[in-house]
C-alpha cells in the first residue's frame, strides 16, 4: 500500500532488539491493574480515547466513519482490505471483546461496545486507516507513534503499552499475550532505554 512521506517518518525509529526486549519485559511482567497510577493512566487514556471516539464517529452521515462492533470473530481477512473497506465504505467492523466468554483487559471494560471495543476502534482507524500502516510489529509502532501525538501525560503511558508493549510481546510469544495493564515509558521506542513505572515482576 502506498504512503505519504508524512507516514513514512515514523519507520525508522523501530529497532527490532528493543522491541525484543519490551516484549519479554511485558511477558515477565505481572498485571498491576491494582496499582493507583496505573488506574489513573488508564481512566485518562479511557477518557482520551472516548473523546476521539466522539470526535470521529460523531458526523456519520458527512465527514464521520460508522462503527459497526460485531460478534463476527474475522470481520477483514487482512490489514489491506480493512483499510480499503473502510477508506471506500466509511464504516469499521470491530470484532467485539465481549465474543470471547473470559474477559480480555483487566482495566478497560470489554462489554459488547464497551470501552476496550472503542479503544481498539479508534486505534484501527487513527493508526492504520488514517495512515495506511498495517499490522505488523513494525507498521504498529508506526501506528502507536501517530496516535501518540494525541494523547497527554500518563495516557501515553497506558498507549504504548497497549500498542508497542502488546505487540512486542506477541512477536516474542507468537499469539496474542494474557494482556496485562502496565506503564511503558513512551521513550522507549526512541532509543531510551527500557523505561517503565509500577509495574511488578513475575515471580
Amino acid at each position: 500500500m502506498t504512503r505519504t512521506n508524512a507516514e513514512e517518518d515514523a519507520a525508522p525509529n523501530f529497532d527490532p532488539s528493543t522491541a525484543a526486549t519490551v516484549g519479554e519485559w511485558y511477558l515477565e511482567c505481572r498485571s498491576a491493574h491494582r496499582d493507583a497510577a496505573v488506574v489513573e493512566a488508564y481512566r485518562r487514556l479511557e477518557a482520551e480515547i472516548d473523546h476521539l471516539y466522539s470526535l470521529i464517529t460523531g458526523d456519520a452521515d458527512h465527514r464521520g466513519v460508522r462503527v459497526a462492533f460485531t460478534r463476527c470473530v474475522r470481520p477483514y481477512e487482512s490489514d489491506e482490505e480493512l483499510i480499503s473497506a473502510v477508506r471506500s465504505e466509511g464504516t469499521l467492523e470491530m470484532t467485539s471483546a465481549a465474543t470471547v466468554r473470559e474477559r480480555m483487559h483487566p482495566l478497560f471494560s470489554c462489554d459488547f461496545g464497551g470501552a476496550f471495543d472503542r479503544f481498539r476502534a479508534v486505534h484501527d482507524l487513527i493508526g492504520h486507516v488514517w495512515t495506511g500502516y498495517g499490522f505488523g510489529l513494525a507498521d504498529e509502532c508506526a501506528a502507536w507513534r501517530a496516535q501518540d501525538r494525541l494523547h497527554r501525560g500518563l495516557a501515553r503511558f497506558a498507549l504504548s503499552t497497549e500498542i508497542y508493549g502488546v505487540n512486542a510481546a506477541r512477536s516474542v510469544l507468537g499469539q496474542t499475550p494474557d494482556l496485562r495493564a502496565l506503564l511503558l515509558a513512551p521513550s522507549t521506542l526512541h532509543g531510551s532505554g527500557l523505561t517503565w513505572i509500577s509495574t511488578r515482576t513475575a515471580a
